[in-house]
């Protein structure tokens, strides 16, 4: 049985090679790539009537490693780890989480 698919989300992706592979494996993934003033951030959604689309944009700020973790286990992610770049082969240190499960 294949390894469930990841839902990323790659920020100041830059370079999109790790994006290109982790999709290529069956994982979905989002890039965001931060220019100097504003973020855009498009999302098509699938509903029973047909696709819909929302638009988003925001005035870019920086934000640390911490404020990130922080974040995303304020929104319901558990075990924030941080890989550094050099170890992930990247520029950049990588975030990991997992999405906590909800007992039911």
């Amino acid at each position: 049985m294949p390894a469930p698919a990841w839902t990323i989300l790659d920020c100041s992706c830059g370079n999109p090679d790790a994006g290109d592979r982790a999709g290529a494996r069956g994982h979905r993934v989002t890039g965001t790539d931060i220019p100097i003033y504003t973020v855009r951030f498009f999302v098509l959604t699938e509903t029973e009537s047909g696709w819909t689309l929302s638009h988003h944009s925001a005035r870019y700020r920086a934000i640390t490693k911490e404020s990130l973790g922080r974040a995303a286990e304020a929104t319901g992610f558990e075990a924030v780890t941080w890989i550094p770049g050099a170890d992930a082969g990247f520029h950049q240190p990588v975030m990991t989480a997992r999405r906590a499960t909800v007992a039911g």
